[in-house]
């Protein structure tokens, strides 16, 4: 009787060991599969990546120029006098002069100009857009209320071109700010090769 015990004992472990290696090979068939789908997917992971790359790097050749300042507080603009915007937010290129409040173009190109005015309640303020001295667009913000202006211009603009915001009449224009509402911007949109 012991003897036929264990023979069925044997058995019974065959059959399980045998269960175990169908679980084997079936788990190190789906990990073959599935590390070579890993392999694949890296493959086209890194086949995606070094385009992308190609594709930045073409991308850094062409300039990049863009600029936004503001005013930081009420300010008073004198007579005649450029406005500095003095927070500036962004100054790619570094064309765009905090101290001087003039933009002066690095490249041939076509730029976005943009221009926001408030006026402090207690003055209609008028500010003029400038190219090299040359009036290009009017802003007009009124008095006894806080009504907000703004400008867009499309400009061809030379290398060493010269844009600013300049108060046109010769009293002091009171501009109502809190880090806020008077913005002057520009933006290289292509450039212009000869």
């Amino acid at each position: 009787m012991r003897l036929n015990d264990l023979d069925n004992e044997v058995t019974k472990c065959d059959r399980e060991l045998f269960l175990v290696k169908q679980k084997w090979e079936n788990l190190e068939t789906k990990v073959q599969k599935d590390c070579k789908e890993s392999t694949e997917l890296s493959t086209k992971l890194t086949d995606y990546i070094q385009t992308l790359a190609n594709s930045t790097r073409g991308a850094h050749k062409k300039p990049v120029v863009a600029f936004t300042a503001k005013l930081s507080k009420d300010t008073g603009i004198s007579g005649h006098e450029i406005v500095v915007y003095d927070n500036v937010l962004t100054n790619w290129g570094g064309a765009y002069n905090s101290q001087t409040g003039i933009f002066t173009a690095p490249y041939d190109g076509l730029y976005t100009i943009s221009c926001t005015l408030m006026s402090h309640p207690s003055n209609s303020v008028n500010l003029n857009i400038i190219k090299n001295g040359k009036k290009i667009s009017m802003l007009y913000s009124a008095s006894n209320t806080y009504p907000l202006a703004g400008q867009t211009v499309h400009l061809i603009l030379n290398k060493k071109d010269r844009v600013w915001i300049q108060n046109p009449h010769p009293q002091t224009a009171m501009l109502h700010d809190h880090d806020s509402y008077n913005l002057f911007s520009g933006l290289l949109v292509t450039n212009l090769l000869n």
